[in-house]
């Protein structure tokens, strides 16, 4: 097919029903997991996966769009799954009416929400420095009351609690782990939803301009404390939907849930799927929890990987996996051959980069299981802990250094594919 019919092709598709039907076909793929004969735990890794994804998606409202660096994020989740888990108690002990199960998320979401204006009025004093010191603060306040009133917390045993508690329309108990996933998923697509189409507001236009420009943005009249406040409180609510869901999911709560190691993961989420990407931040979500869920049955050590991983975003992948997609629409767009022409040498980085990673890994694997007389390569008896962890150090070695030159080739085929659509891109301003 040649270019130009290529082009009219793509022409006549609105790309809002390109973006629908995409999104369409993932929601299908992913309600028909429980139909594929999948066992309990990774329907309860799907679970998982659909709650750190709304928990993303508020993150991302927040930081993402709005430019606020907030460490206490968990602080929202977590009084979402208390809430929750004393409703689901209330209910078993006939203290309080019977509400569906179903809708338990809308009440989390509300308690998150009245904590999160709480704490959002006086956080947003302050900005950049100042509110994200403020945020580790009430992280700390937060989970030190719930030490002091082991009572009400539960302490460091949590509180338990089960999801069925009462009759639900159609013979729905959600009491399987299937039903609780299709449900977590049913408010997955309702949480990206309310993101989405509060991004394209006013609201969301004038979050994204105090995030950018916020002395401009005042200076025209606008009140950015006011507006970044009411996305605050609304991040918290969308927060507190996954709150409680990971409250029906696991049947059990804790102050885990407040710390800022629960942050963290909305966090990395954010920063690995691309800040100011809702779908990116999805995408990250997804990676996050299937690495923690992978990594921590491969190696105890899984929370090294994960910190390098982030600290080599932070430094050579700032735009996260939406940055790169958004970089190469201009050649999506553009000449049919461009992204062949590419593929060659990134395919040569690609390749340098898994040889150098592997080795590394295997290397510090090594180096971590030599205390217990261990090794990756110890079924061999071919050679010494340390003599292993040397030579496997030694193959990283040579890897970086062919991958470095791969990967700056990569870059330099990229630039000469954007010249080749007719983008005037040189290498000295391009910062991709």
């Amino acid at each position: 097919m040649s270019d130009i019919r290529r082009a009219a092709l793509y022409g006549r598709i609105h790309p809002a029903f390109l973006a629908a039907f995409g999104i369409a076909i993932v929601i299908a793929a992913a309600a028909s997991l429980p139909w594929l004969g999948l066992s309990s735990r990774w329907l309860t890794v799907a679970t998982q996966v659909a709650v750190n994804a709304i928990f993303a998606a508020s993150f991302h409202l927040m930081f993402g769009l709005t430019g606020m660096l907030w460490f206490a994020q968990a602080v929202f989740f977590g009084f979402a799954g208390y809430a929750v888990t004393y409703t689901l108690r209330g209910m078993a002990a006939d203290d309080i009416p019977y509400f569906p199960v179903s809708l338990l998320p809308l009440v989390g979401s509300l308690v998150a929400a009245l904590v999160g204006a709480a704490v959002g009025w006086v956080a947003t004093r302050r900005e950049k420095l100042a509110f994200a010191m403020i945020s580790l603060a009430v992280t700390e306040l937060v989970v030190g009351l719930g030490y002091v009133f082991r009572s009400v917390s539960g302490g460091e045993e949590g509180l338990s609690a089960d999801r069925w508690v009462g009759p639900e329309p159609l013979g729905i108990t959600f009491g399987p782990q299937k039903e609780i996933y299709l449900l977590s998923l049913a408010w997955l697509v309702v949480a990206v939803a309310v993101v989405a189409f509060i991004e394209r507001t006013t609201l969301g236009r004038l979050a994204m301009a105090a995030r950018e420009n916020s002395e401009r943005l005042a200076f025209s009249g606008y009140d950015i404390r006011l507006v970044r406040w009411i996305v605050f409180t609304i991040s918290s609510a969308v927060a507190g939907i996954a709150g409680s869901l990971f409250a029906l999911n696991y049947e059990h709560v804790g102050l885990s849930l407040l710390s800022i190691e629960q942050s963290s993961l909305a966090l990395f989420s954010v920063v690995l799927g691309g800040l100011g990407s809702l779908i990116g931040a999805l995408a990250g979500a997804v990676a996050i929890t299937l690495l923690n869920t992978v990594l921590a049955d491969l190696t105890p050590v899984w929370l090294f990987y994960l910190g390098l991983t982030f600290t080599l975003l932070i430094l050579f992948a700032r735009s996260g996996l939406a940055g790169a997609i958004r970089a190469h629409q201009p050649l999506l767009q553009g000449r049919a051959l461009a992204v062949p022409s590419l593929m060659l040498p990134y395919f040569r980085a690609l390749s340098w980069i898994v040889i150098c990673c592997g080795a590394g890994i295997a290397a510090s694997e090594t180096i971590f299981r030599h205390a217990d007389g261990k090794s990756v390569l110890s079924s061999t008896g071919f050679l010494p802990a340390w003599m292993q962890g040397a030579t496997l150090a030694f193959i990283a070695l040579i890897g970086l250094c062919f991958a470095i030159p791969a990967c700056r080739r990569a870059k330099a085929a990229y630039l000469d594919a954007l010249r080749g659509v007719g983008l005037g891109v040189t290498r000295s301003n391009h910062h991709g």
